[in-house]
């Protein structure tokens, strides 16, 4: 359970980071923000066994399949990109 914890931990920590450099390399990170958006805004079908495949989870969300998610959410991003330094 450890190893699981600090997977998760890590892996959302690393897309904190990814998301910063991002927008510094950028030059803004509204940018960012609004590609994030866009890559989220997308609705339709998706097959279950194909999530791995996408860059934002296409399913709906349920309370207990967040406790395993690897990634922070879309709001988290946006929110995090807002007070960024760059």
């Amino acid at each position: 359970a450890s190893m699981i914890t600090n997977l998760t931990i890590n892996s959302k920590k690393s897309e904190s980071e990814a998301d910063s450099y991002s927008a510094r390399l950028c030059g803004e990170s509204e940018n960012l923000k609004h590609a994030i958006e866009k890559t989220s805004a997308t609705k339709y079908a998706a097959n279950p066994g194909h999530t791995h495949l996408y860059f934002v989870n296409p399913l709906p969300k349920e309370t207990f399949n967040s406790l395993f998610e690897t990634h922070p959410t879309i709001e988290t991003r946006k929110n995090s990109l807002h007070g960024a330094e760059l």
